[in-house]
């Protein structure tokens, strides 16, 4: 058993809870040594590897409350983050089932408060409050018929303000605006737009203005006091166990797990991005690029242009993506119709051929909160080009590969190098040391292999997901439908 010393108390917790479950932590000790050894890479299958962890973990311990079940959730996604920093899909996983329980929590709460109140009112409420209802609507009818007979009418009233504002007046006063039977809401909203109109006039008061602007600061922060404490009454609320909790988030989790397991959905929005006698190009292999050009095959007769990806991947893991690894795209979708002319070149022909290609189709690993991506070495290449020859860039990626950092935040993940065996062999290494033995030295080249390019939300024209697609500018807008605030950083 792992020591847990120099552990914080959220992680010795995490520990404690799975050594009292020995089958849980048996697969997660496995989980983890895969992914420190690449053996589980890709961002489909960490999902589901995750939310499968999770889902057991639920089910097999009884947490306190809703807040240490919280607390173990996230100590949980931080542990496998940090075994795999560059699968962001793991911590995108988390934030969502955390989302979840934020969720069913506060429908368990907003239920239970429910009956309390109902059991708390008396018999015959109903009927005293209609009543009581109907006597105030009676007495407001009665004061607005009076202030009708003093001053003619709501509506002239206002029709003589219209006239008298176009004439050059100088706006309502409080006074005015009383008499004619507003509400509160509206007397404030009136008063501050006319005092904004005759600020320029000569009959402005100064401290008119500045008393309404005090109004409206004292009730902004009025507003801001009561979020404060609402956000206060959900903190304690998460100190409670409700018993039919823990159901309901291991359901939200299998439905994430649906969703996880139907990110070939995307493809059925092809024909809506690639049209009849269209060249499209893409780089490398992708399994959803794959999926989403044999829907388009189905439908449409089109020109693919595959780049080989030289310089994608590596041998170094089973899973990861292999070099020239377009060769084998090319050869599944050669196979599957006959409507998509399969064309391979090298990567060094990429800039050259732009100038004939319609659309662009990439297959990002993460997407940023600022709308750029990383994505596999090569990329960024390939969308630099299309933006200097003002071809669109279309990036293909499931809903769980959005995350609420930036790129800045990943700089374990971009400053990842990899063996550089793959695109420049050993025997390649000692050819050129020996045509130039004598002006370069084997110790003096440094080979530096990057595994992952940033690419810039300018670079970017759509995205396309299972919810539809977004522009750039837009993802950031979205992650309030998938996070919370309080979840961005585990």
């Amino acid at each position: 058993m792992a020591s847990l010393v120099g552990r914080d108390p959220s992680t010795e917790e995490l520990y404690t809870i799975l050594n009292g479950l020995p089958a849980v932590k048996a697969e997660f000790n496995n989980v983890m040594i895969r992914l420190k050894r690449r053996q589980l890479a890709g961002s489909q299958v960490c999902a589901k590897e995750t939310l499968e962890l999770l889902r057991t973990l639920l089910a097999r311990y009884t947490f306190s409350s809703t807040e240490q079940m919280m607390r173990v959730v996230k100590t949980f996604g931080r542990e496998l983050s940090t075994a795999a920093p560059t699968e962001l899909t793991i911590g995108n996983v988390v934030r969502r089932v955390l989302f979840c329980i934020r969720e069913e929590h506060q429908h368990q709460l907003n239920a239970v408060r429910e009956l309390e109140e109902k059991e708390k009112r008396p018999r015959g409420s109903s009927k005293d409050f209609s009543s009581r209802r109907s006597t105030r609507s009676n007495s407001l009818t009665d004061t607005l018929a009076s202030k009708r007979d003093r001053s003619g009418s709501v509506s002239s009233v206002n029709s003589n303000d219209m006239n008298s504002a176009a004439g050059g007046g100088t706006g309502h006063s409080l006074e005015t605006i009383s008499e004619t039977g507003a509400t509160p809401a509206s007397t404030t909203r009136v008063t501050i737009r006319d005092s904004v109109d005759v600020a320029p006039s000569a009959t402005y008061n100064s401290g008119q203005h500045n008393a309404s602007l005090l109004k409206v600061s004292h009730h902004f922060d009025s507003m801001l006091s009561h979020l404060d404490a609402r956000d206060e009454d959900a903190a304690d609320s998460f100190q409670q166990q409700f018993p039919a909790l823990k159901s309901a988030v291991i359901a939200a989790v299998n439905e994430l797990s649906t969703e996880v397991d139907a990110y070939a959905s995307i493809s059925q929005r092809a024909p809506d991005y690639i049209h009849a006698d269209e060249t499209i190009l893409t780089y490398g292999y992708s399994k959803i690029v794959e999926l989403f050009c044999k829907h388009a095959g189905n439908k449409r007769r089109f020109q693919l242009i595959i780049a080989e990806g030289a310089v994608q991947g590596s041998r170094s893991s089973p899973n990861a993506p292999a070099a020239l690894n377009g060769h084998d795209l090319a050869h599944i979708l050669s196979k599957h119709s006959a409507n998509i002319a399969v064309t391979v070149i090298p990567d060094s022909n990429i800039y050259a051929i732009m100038a004939r290609v319609n659309k662009v189709l990439l297959a990002p690993q993460a997407i940023m909160a600022d709308g750029g991506a990383i994505a596999p070495a090569g990329h960024c290449m390939v969308a630099t080009a299309a933006k200097e020859f003002a071809v669109p860039v279309v990036c293909c990626s499931g809903p769980f590969s959005l995350t609420p950092l930036f790129a800045h935040n990943q700089s374990i993940a971009l400053q990842q190098l990899q063996c550089p065996a793959s695109t420049l062999p050993l025997p390649m290494m000692s050819m050129v040391d020996n045509r130039l033995r004598h002006a370069i030295h084997e110790d003096n080249v440094t080979v530096l292999y990057p595994a992952f390019d940033h690419i810039t939300p300018d670079l970017v024209s759509i995205y396309v997901t299972n919810d539809g697609s977004q522009l750039p500018t837009y993802v950031f807008r979205q992650l309030s439908e998938y996070y919370h605030p309080h979840d961005y950083i585990l």
